[in-house]
């Protein structure tokens, strides 16, 4: 018998690229289902609720100093940025990578970096269907009108944590 030459796998082809899709996709919605099927998520939200704020008066001045709007620099633009570097598709929200990528660019404490990086977190596992409005323009009309929608069970969550309401994103 003749021996064949070992099998080299070439560059991925683009039924990997849509399997990989379709895999993404798939996942995305049984976690989608699981959400809708627990039990009102207002009642779950409500217990995370602080008794006091974790941010500081400098905190919250340096977040009001950044402001809102979608330009380089405002506070949406920064939580949008971090965020980013923060998701993976397989290794889910790193509130880790946030919270260093949000220290990094405004001096705020790591207290007052918890709340976003909690609100992160709750957004990532409970508003994966807004995933697809925002993949190209985080600041675009469908993603900030879906993000709205999802967020509103966690926002007095967040405004507990943080103290106040943070600067809002405009669309872009």
């Amino acid at each position: 018998p003749n021996p064949q030459p070992p099998h080299r796998p070439g560059p991925p082809t683009m039924a990997v690229h849509l399997a990989l899709l379709l895999l993404t996709l798939a996942v995305a919605r049984a976690q989608l289902r699981s959400a809708t099927n627990q039990t009102q998520p207002g009642v779950q939200v409500a217990a995370l609720v602080q008794d006091e704020p974790r941010c500081t008066t400098a905190d919250v001045a340096a977040i009001d100093g950044a402001g809102g709007g979608h330009d380089e620099g405002s506070f949406p633009k920064i939580i949008s940025r971090c965020s980013r570097r923060a998701y993976g598709i397989f290794s889910g929200f790193s509130k880790g990578t946030f919270s260093s990528c949000l220290t990094n660019a405004l001096p705020i404490t790591s207290q007052c970096t918890s709340c976003y990086a909690d609100a992160g977190a709750w957004g990532a596992r409970n508003c994966k269907w807004c995933a697809f409005s925002c993949m190209f323009n985080w600041c675009g009309g469908g993603c900030l009108d879906c993000m709205t929608r999802c967020n509103e069970a966690y926002d007095p969550t967040l405004n507990a944590c943080v103290g106040k309401v943070g600067p809002k994103p405009t669309k872009c």
